[in-house]
């Protein structure tokens, strides 16, 4: 099979090479310098875009902050439709897919612009966290605010793009399950990964070395696989969550999907005998 990669970076290098390993062939698309390249080289090879969709079986991604041309472009090789990519993609659907499938996820409010933030931040009275719609990872495109504290700053960066208010969440850990999901629906998921950030970037991931009640991981793999049940998704993706409460009361409430492979997924690669990109 011929597969082209949207991006060129760590986790597109990482497919690329779990493709070859396969016996499959792979050439990556670099949407930094928007040129096409062969794994492990910066040189470029001389292929226009549609050219290198035109060569592969295939199209898949190894991040979801893709531009709209490169979507629509690329989409009628993707295994995923590009209406669902979109819906995963932006905070507003990713939130209300949650809230239609009742799966957990904070309490929280769609903006438009400035004045809608604003009018929601006037009628707050608890801390928030303030995300852009879309884009926005390690830390970025992301504001903290509590009634009290001066806003007119935050809204005016954050009101520049549409976005969504959701309510700061008293958790215990932040954890993510990566699983993927065959044409026929089978699923086959890894354990809750224990993810430690900094400065609102992931420093490092724990994978068995903290075990959580079988519960816990029951309701994760349940999450996902109604998810993307839902979605006909085919494919790796990874959900992150909120613990939340004590003991047998322990919860899970969603934070972020991400419709790809993962960096808390890492460890599969020297701790599992399949690892993420396989």
């Amino acid at each position: 099979m011929k597969v082209l990669i949207l991006g060129n970076g760590q986790l597109g290098q990482m497919l690329g090479k779990a493709a070859i390993q396969q016996g499959h062939e792979c050439i990556l698309y670099s949407d930094r310098d928007h040129q096409v390249k062969a794994l492990g080289s910066q040189q470029a090879l001389g292929l226009t875009l549609e050219e290198a969709k035109e060569w592969a079986d295939v199209v898949t991604w190894e991040h979801e902050h893709l531009a709209d041309e490169l979507i629509d472009a690329t989409a009628d090789k993707w295994l995923l439709k590009a209406s669902l990519f979109r819906q995963l993609t932006d905070r507003r659907t990713q939130k209300a897919l949650c809230d239609t499938l009742e799966i957990p996820t904070s309490e929280w409010q769609p903006f438009n612009d400035a004045a809608e933030l604003e009018s929601i931040l006037a009628d707050c009275d608890r801390a928030v966290v303030i995300k852009s719609a879309k884009g926005g990872y390690d830390g970025k495109g992301q504001w903290r605010w509590k009634p009290g504290q001066a806003k007119d700053d935050i809204i005016a960066e954050a009101g520049q793009r549409p976005g969504i208010v959701e309510d700061m969440i008293d958790f215990s850990d932040e954890v993510s399950v990566v699983a993927a999901r065959d044409h026929h629906g089978e699923q086959r998921g890894y354990p809750l990964t224990l993810n430690v950030h900094r400065k609102g970037i992931l420093a490092y991931s724990i994978a068995g070395a903290q075990s959580f009640s079988e519960a816990l991981e029951r309701q994760a793999q349940a999450y996902h696989q109604k998810l993307t049940d839902e979605l006909d998704y085919i494919g790796v993706l990874a959900i992150e969550f909120f613990v939340v409460g004590e003991g047998d009361d322990q919860q899970l409430l969603v934070n972020e999907i991400a419709p790809r492979v993962h960096n808390s997924g890492h460890w599969t690669m020297s701790g599992s005998n399949c690892d993420q990109f396989n």
